[in-house]
């Protein structure tokens, strides 16, 4: 008899390898899976009054900082701006009728990638000191996702 494994079997099997394979956790804030619609601009002192702005989407958020994916970047823009240390402004709206946030903070890791669908480029951005309605806004964002994050998923339930 064949026994096709159920997927939350085969979750708990990756759950389990990763966490052996992982190693002690370096990062200082958990990070969670999010996405949300933002507008990145690298800000670059050649271009202090008009800094470029390109559209892209978060795929995690932590405490300290958030990865953003942007599609459709040029190779000359990715080489020209994107570099370590340089400081970028994240404006999105994490919540309903919260308004837009702006997320200061420096770029801390990089990754460019050619794709069959084009071009994407990943851009690891380390919060710097945040204005309250961000922090606040941040905090409740992460207690929600913390704790949905704890919840068994329907499949995984206990019957």
């Amino acid at each position: 008899m064949n026994h096709e494994p159920k997927e939350s079997e085969v979750s708990a099997v990756f759950r389990a390898v990763d966490s052996a394979l992982a190693g002690p956790e370096k990062r200082r804030h958990p990070r969670y899976p999010y996405s949300v619609p933002v507008f990145v601009r690298v800000l670059v002192e050649e271009e202090t009054f008009n800094p470029l702005r390109f559209p892209g989407r978060t795929t995690n958020i932590s405490l300290g900082g958030m990865l953003v994916e942007i599609e459709g970047l040029s190779e000359n823009d990715y080489h020209l701006l994107i570099r370590r240390q340089r400081m970028a402004r994240i404006h999105t709206q994490v919540a309903e009728g919260e308004g837009e946030l702006v997320f200061f903070g420096k770029i801390v890791w990089y990754d460019f990638r050619r794709t069959s669908q084009g071009t994407k480029c990943y851009l690891g951005v380390a919060f710097d000191v945040l204005r309250e309605k961000e922090q606040k806004t941040l905090a409740d964002l992460l207690a929600r996702l913390d704790a949905a994050s704890k919840t068994p998923l329907p499949s995984e339930a206990k019957t």
